[in-house]
């Protein structure tokens, strides 16, 4: 029976999707650094340039990792000097604002929301890493019942939270 190359490529497609999707065989946590609040004025999106001191490729705004106390060096890009105007080429993250490391406690399963506290009425490139919210993932405590029963989400109040923070 012959296959065209579409239903070919199709069929790698889902069994390669299928496989990732198997392969988590410990739970995990979540970091996401760029939904902010709309409307607040003094925060705004953080990227993750290394986690563990084990730098990750492109800044992204979502890392997953394993649970357990993690060391987060974040950035953002609120308070740097504008790229030229004919400029095409995006800037490297090291050129962004001053980083910070934030500790976090992961716990299984769950998912961290971290946004970037400017002071408000100074430099811009004074900032501050902060816990915006903290919610179950639904998904990984799915495939691991024997973790307790998710808690409900929390939105944490706008103030500087119990975390530590240090900058270099």
């Amino acid at each position: 029976m012959k296959r065209s190359i579409r239903e070919t490529v199709s069929l790698l497609l889902v069994l390669t999707l299928s496989a990732c999707a198997t392969a988590t065989k410990q739970p995990w946590a979540e970091v996401i650094g760029d939904r902010v609040a709309v409307g607040d004025s003094s925060a705004s999106p953080v990227q993750f340039l290394a986690v563990d001191g084990n730098s990750l490729i492109g800044a992204p705004a979502w890392v997953q990792m394993e649970p357990g106390l993690r060391a987060l060096t974040l950035a953002t890009e609120r308070g740097r000097k504008p790229a030229p105007p004919k400029s095409r080429v995006p800037r490297p993250p090291a050129q962004l604002v001053p980083s910070v490391t934030l500790a976090l406690d992961a716990r299984p399963c769950m998912r961290y929301f971290i946004q970037a506290r400017h002071d408000e009425g100074l430099s811009d490139r004074r900032w501050r890493a902060e816990m915006a919210r903290i919610e179950p993932i639904a998904q990984c405590f799915e495939l691991f019942p024997q973790l307790a029963a998710p808690p409900p989400a929390l939105d944490m109040p706008t103030r500087e939270q119990d975390i530590a923070v240090k900058t270099p």
